[in-house]
């Protein structure tokens, strides 16, 4: 019996569907056509429609060979696409028997994408059907969750908890009844369906458990769109993860060619066009999994509290190796204490960055209490001795004693230590002092010493130092900032400075170098105020490289670089100032930019100089095969020159911009024996009376060639006693 009521039910639906263009009807056309169906169903939380196009692509009277190629999409942004090739033999026995494989690639409602492969085989009977698929994720198949790692503090245990997001495999299976609802050759049949699903994921709970639906199916209920399906369904499955969900559905099938009116398809051929049933999508999960805190590359295990300086070293001793200790508060402290290794120690209140052991995840973590000070008078001592692999972070360390030699923090022949986001001030004393110790890391810190020749930082008989951007400072008189002595390191990024004045033999170096070869100072700001206060002092220190500073000294013969007995450095792209305007200054004690001596074969490029008084921008003193190149030197003061060899062979002055204001001035002073000197391609200018561009004094085969002397050409060079002169192709 045809259902002529429900046909015009959907009349007005299919109205426009009914005008597309069907291929003639021939009695010989193939026996299976194209189609596409167009489904949606909803759920009380999720709603899904997908497009599904059944396209024959070789086929006799009882084979097919199709392709199913779908796309699907939902309410929760997920999208997903399934390309798939399947194929059916008819049986004499009234079944049809099929197996198909679907690549499915699924772009999840977090933004992630994964791929599977999907695989199925199928018996679809007159009254009974039984099907069974398998899912198996290929490529990448989890994702972090974003912004979902956090810190878990329990019971003094910390970890990491962080959400993934996972492809789950597994597979489902199903058997069907077609109910005697009615006949088999009636164009209307219910079917009910049961079975089960079962998926997993590494380190995951699986989701598993059963489903049942129901679908009312009518055939050719639109009688313009003879091929045409209508199925109305229900779903019901229920699992532990996701709880309970059931959906309505209702899914049109629309013929891409006519319906072979020469002979109409019986029921077991009707049936080799049906649908493949699968899961809708790739299966995924977002689970919470839990790994190790590490601080600084160290694990951390336990978090234990410091609240009393009377115990503190008694708690310091009773804790693990890996333990993180908490300062609460302002904890006194009469003697100092002494971490174990492997031990890190931080502020309350504060934050730090800790980072999955196996993940790599970073994530802050804001440690209980109030900040943390540690403060004592401890006379000659430390109030903290750092050990191998001791983690300082967040926490104010302040040594009140004004005995010589009180230190606030100490690294004393260990290896691994690291101080970040502290604060360390001592009265007398360096506020930090590292001493026979390996691969010490500090940043982010802020240190301050305030007694007289007492060094903010004081690091000797040290390898692996890094220093990164502090912010180090030291105002007692004769103190220097930052003192590595018989070490090495790398100092970067840091703002240092000196205040205090010096006498000239006991002096303010902001940042002071002595037998540490090999270091590397770059992308600093350092400032000396006081009297013969030098921002950057180094001496015995071969191959160092000092690099991209702004370095500014303002006192009395303040000094930007010195450097001394240190062959094979680099000095390169810093911006010098010294801001002394006093006359009639000893030249050689002046506020020079740079002021060099017994350094051969180093590199002095790209660097801005500027001085004022009378001072030379850059004095290079008995240092054999120098490069000079790419510099800007300006100096305004009587009797400043703006670069003087003295003493320096073998020397290259190549594209420097040169220019002196002051009266009785130098562009460029080659001196005393600075012989084999070549000057080329400089632009040099002076303004002030009684200057000269080029002055040449007691020295041998020397070259000025092809450079821009303002103003005199050829004529801008002066000479004394010297012999194997070129001048040629200077303009002016």
């Amino acid at each position: 019996m045809k259902h002529n009521s429900t046909r015009r039910a959907l009349w007005l639906a299919a109205t426009a569907l009914s005008s597309l263009p069907l291929a003639d009807t021939r009695a010989d056309q193939p026996k299976w056509a194209p189609s596409v169906d167009v489904s949606g169903k909803a759920g009380e939380t999720r709603r899904i429609g997908e497009v599904n196009l059944f396209l024959p692509i070789a086929q006799d009277d009882s084979n097919l060979l199709f392709l199913d190629l779908r796309t699907s999409f939902d309410n929760l942004e997920q999208r997903e696409g399934n390309f798939g090739l399947g194929y059916r033999a008819m049986q004499d026995s009234g079944w049809n028997l099929g197996a198909y494989a679907f690549y499915d690639r699924r772009r999840s409602s977090e933004g992630h994408y994964f791929s599977q492969i999907t695989t199925g085989l199928e018996a679809l009977g007159q009254d009974f059907d039984a099907r069974i698929n398998a899912y198996l994720p290929i490529g990448r198949k989890s994702y972090e969750v974003e912004d979902s790692a956090r810190v878990d503090l329990s019971g003094g245990s910390i970890q990491i908890l962080s959400g993934l997001e996972r492809a789950y495999h597994g597979g489902d299976a199903e058997l069907g009844w077609r109910l005697p609802v009615f006949a088999t050759d009636q164009d209307s049949e219910i079917r009910v369906y049961g079975g089960g699903y079962w998926f997993d994921a590494e380190s995951s709970e699986a989701v598993a458990g059963p489903r049942g639906r129901i679908e009312l199916r009518l055939y050719d209920p639109i009688e313009a769109l003879p091929g045409s399906r209508v199925t109305f369904s229900g779903e019901l499955q229920r699992d532990e993860a996701r709880g309970t969900q059931h959906f309505l559905g209702l899914k049109l099938r629309i013929p891409l060619q006519a319906e072979n009116t020469a002979r109409r398809l019986s029921p077991q051929e009707r049936r080799m066009t049906d649908p493949l049933i699968r899961d809708v999508d790739i299966v995924t999960q977002s689970a919470t999994v839990s790994e190790k805190a590490t601080l600084n590359g160290q694990t951390v295990a336990s978090v234990t509290n410091i609240t009393d300086g009377a115990n503190a070293q008694s708690v310091i001793d009773g804790a693990a190796s890996n333990t993180l200790l908490v300062v609460n508060g302002t904890t006194t402290v009469t003697s100092q204490l002494s971490l174990r290794q492997g031990q890190s120690l931080s502020s309350g209140g504060s934050t730090i960055t800790l980072t999955g052991a196996s993940s790599g995840r970073v994530v802050s973590f804001s440690t209980p209490g109030s900040v943390g000070t540690l403060r004592g008078a401890v006379a000659g001592n430390a109030v903290l001795a750092l050990a191998t692999d001791s983690k300082l972070s967040g926490l104010i360390v302040e040594n009140t004693s004004t005995t010589a030699n009180s230190y606030a923090v100490t690294a004393n022949g260990i290896s691994g230590a690291s101080i970040t986001n502290s604060q360390l001030t001592s009265a007398n004393g360096a506020a930090l002092w590292v001493n026979n110790s390996t691969a010490t890391t500090v940043n982010t810190t802020t240190i301050r010493s305030t007694g007289a020749q007492s060094p903010a930082v004081l690091v000797q008989n040290a390898s692996g130092n890094t220093f990164t951007d502090n912010t180090i400072s030291a105002t007692g008189a004769r103190a220097a900032g930052l003192r590595l002595y018989q070490s090495s390191g790398t100092i970067s990024g840091n703002t240092i400075s000196t205040t205090g004045n010096g006498d000239g033999t006991n002096n303010p170096y902001a940042l002071w170098v002595d037998q540490g070869g090999g270091s590397t100072l770059s992308g600093n700001i350092i400032t000396a105020t006081g009297q013969y206060g030098s921002t950057i002092y180094v001496d015995n220190s071969a191959a160092i490289s000092i690099s991209g500073n702004t370095l500014t000294a303002s006192g009395y013969a303040g000094r930007g670089v010195q450097l001394f007995n240190s062959a094979g450095s680099t000095i390169a792209n810093n911006t010098i100032t010294t801001n002394d305007t006093t006359a009639l200054v000893d030249f050689y004690t002046s506020a020079t930019g740079l002021f060099m001596e017994s350094s051969a074969n180093t590199t002095i490029t790209g660097n801005t100089v500027v001085t004022k008084g009378d001072a030379a921008g850059m004095n290079l003193r008995y240092s054999n095969a120098l490069t000079v190149t790419g510099n800007k030197i300006t100096t305004t003061g009587s009797g400043g020159i703006a670069l003087a060899l003295t003493g320096s062979a073998n020397s290259s002055v190549k594209t420097n911009i040169l220019s002196t204001a002051g009266a009785a001035a130098h562009g460029v002073q080659v001196f005393i024996n600075a012989n084999n000197v070549t000057v080329e391609d400089n632009t040099v200018t002076v303004s002030g009376a009684g200057s000269s561009l080029v002055n040449l004094s007691t020295v041998d085969n020397i070259r000025i060639i092809n450079n821009r002397l303002t103003g005199a050409g050829n004529g801008g060079v002066t000479s004394n006693s010297v012999t194997n002169l070129t001048i040629s192709g200077n303009t002016p």
